[in-house]
């Protein structure tokens, strides 16, 4: 089968690989054919992530813990490409009931069992049987599995891995729907949901489609207002059209108090920032992901002002499926988000590309 595979930085390539097959009857194989550039592909594919990891390590410079729960060739090519999809069932274990050749499935990121102590806390994240770090892609490292660019891709724990696309929802909308969607609405849907009237500030930067999804939910939640930070002129122009009140590139121009600000970049004054922006009650959700071994917090206002700080993985097998039916029941546009569409053989140059949302597809073979 064909597979695009990472080769190293800037460097994608097209392989001939060997398939695989079903591995037990709980497992499925699907065939991708709507793919998107998750955020964190954009670092890695652009720069030497890999190389300044191992230097922050030499030098003591990140937090002990990833050491320990991360393997020292994090992002090492090669590896197959590719986390984010729509796909179709191709086969199913005796198993896997409910699913049959032809479905649209959408396939979380990480790889979870669903039944642990863990995931039966809606912690699917952490995993007990798959842990923290089993996701599919270079991150995962279970090349045997195959990336979402892949002609075949094996599904663990299939009945509870693929969950059905609904028929009305576009599939190019719900490219990301594996990943970078459910992350933004993890962040807005816990403070928004059933609360009317709240003011939201979000940070873009470094997670970058991942705060205008953050945007377009924040906009459907009837908020009072939605303000959107970044330095990236074409970003500010789409968090407009999603939806955004107010679009500034510096944090220096927001002058008011917000219910709730969420966190996408990786400055490391942005806690600080974030914290300084919100009202007495207020919530700030950080999406990004900060190595260093600290990162300043003002801890006084969190005291003060009766602040709460929340991070931490999103957990895509719970998540997606209340995502679908706010999508379908608002009609929330996320594909608005979306900046490059290309034909699946031109993947290679596309995930590149330096633009916020990279999609590519192909037909179905079975619709």
């Amino acid at each position: 089968m064909q597979q695009l595979t990472y080769v190293k930085t800037g460097v994608l390539r097209w392989d001939e690989v060997k398939a695989p097959t079903l591995t037990d009857q709980t497992s499925a194989l699907i065939r991708p054919f709507v793919v998107a550039r998750c955020d964190l592909d954009a670092a890695f594919l652009r720069r030497d992530v890999f190389h300044l990891y191992r230097i922050g390590q030499l030098f003591y410079r990140v937090d002990s813990l990833i050491r320990e729960m991360i393997r020292p060739d994090l992002l090492k090519g090669p590896f197959p490409m590719g986390h984010e999809c729509v796909a179709e069932v191709l086969e199913v274990g005796t198993e896997v009931h409910g699913f049959f050749k032809g479905d649209h499935v959408i396939v979380p990121f990480q790889v979870s069992c669903g039944e642990c102590p863990m995931c039966a806390r809606s912690l699917t994240s952490q995993c007990q049987v798959h842990g923290a770090f089993d996701m599919f892609s270079g991150i995962g490292r279970h090349t045997d599995r195959g990336g979402m660019l892949s002609d075949v891709v094996l599904v663990p724990r299939a009945r509870k891995m693929l969950i059905p696309l609904p028929p009305c929802l576009d599939p190019l909308s719900m490219a990301s729907a594996s990943d970078n969607l459910p992350d933004a609405w993890s962040r807005v849907a816990p403070e928004l949901l059933g609360c009317p009237g709240k003011d939201v500030l979000v940070l873009g930067g470094s997670t970058q489609s991942i705060g205008l999804y953050c945007v377009a939910f924040a906009a459907a939640m009837q908020t009072s207002r939605v303000d959107y930070v970044e330095v990236n002129s074409a970003r500010r122009l789409l968090a407009s059209k999603l939806g955004a009140t107010m679009v500034t590139a510096e944090p220096a121009d927001v002058d008011r108090q917000y219910d709730l600000v969420i966190n996408g970049t990786n400055r490391k004054q942005a806690i600080a920032d974030s914290v300084r922006f919100l009202k007495p009650g207020g919530v700030c959700t950080s999406m990004n992901i900060y190595f260093s071994k600290s990162t300043p917090v003002p801890f006084f206002q969190l005291y003060a002002k009766n602040l709460t700080l929340k991070s931490g993985l999103g957990n895509p097998m719970v998540d997606i499926p209340p995502m679908l039916d706010f999508i379908k029941e608002h009609q929330v546009d996320v594909g608005g988000v979306t900046s490059r569409v290309a034909d699946w053989e031109h993947a290679h140059e596309a995930f590149l590309e330096d633009t916020t949302k990279v999609v590519v597809h192909r037909k179905p073979l079975f619709s």
